[in-house]
């Protein structure tokens, strides 16, 4: 990413979304560069049951980190309803953020487009939440992404997230990979990402 849309900077949130999964190992991918730091800790807030230790692990292997020091530097809360991810993004969240290089929050929307929470209730906990963690970041000054899968047919609960992000990045799928775009900056990349499951020749070790 950095190649193409330039370094993402401490204490600003970069939202990006798309129409692909490929979104999410986008993320592990950039966790385990951030994680390539002996110091660095990564705070995940998972809001869509989409975290994957053994791509992660996968990742490692073939970059050559220690796989069990790198998890141990990942602290994880998942939530499995708005309500849920409400109440970690607004009281428990500021706890884990100090000497946290990257936080992530996977998935943010998703909860949000429960058919059990009201439209207008859904916009108003998301805003709110939103809110607090832009907060949150311009305090403590990780470098914070957060995501979003559309989805065709589910509702938006909250169209105005690119436009309270300091950077909005999007991904379309494409038939040999991805376009990624940074509107705001005029630039516009194809990316055709290694699969999770295809090995690379030094995961073969020494021949």
């Amino acid at each position: 990413l950095d190649l193409h849309l330039a370094p993402l900077r401490p204490g600003e949130i970069t939202y990006m979304e798309g129409n692909t999964s490929l979104v999410y190992d986008i993320i592990y991918r950039l966790m385990v560069s951030a994680l390539g730091d002996p110091g660095a800790e990564v705070v995940y807030v998972d809001g869509c049951v989409s975290m994957n230790p053994n791509r992660i692990a996968r990742l490692c292997r073939r970059h050559g980190c220690d796989v069990r020091d790198v998890l141990a530097r990942i602290g994880v809360s998942r939530a499995f309803t708005a309500y849920q991810l409400n109440t970690l993004l607004e009281h428990m969240l500021e706890d884990e953020l100090p000497g946290a290089s990257l936080l992530v929050i996977q998935g943010m929307k998703c909860l949000y487009r429960d058919d059990d929470v009201r439209p207008e209730e859904a916009a108003a906990l998301l805003k709110r939440a939103f809110s607090r963690v832009r907060e949150l970041v311009r305090r403590h000054g990780p470098v914070t992404v957060v995501t979003d899968v559309r989805r065709r047919g589910k509702r938006d609960p909250c169209p105005r997230m690119a436009d309270l992000s300091h950077r909005h990045i999007t991904f379309e799928s494409r038939r040999r990979g991805l376009r990624i775009r940074d509107p705001a900056a005029g630039v516009e990349a194809d990316y055709a990402p290694l699969p999770w499951y295809q090995m690379i020749m030094d995961e073969f070790g020494e021949v």
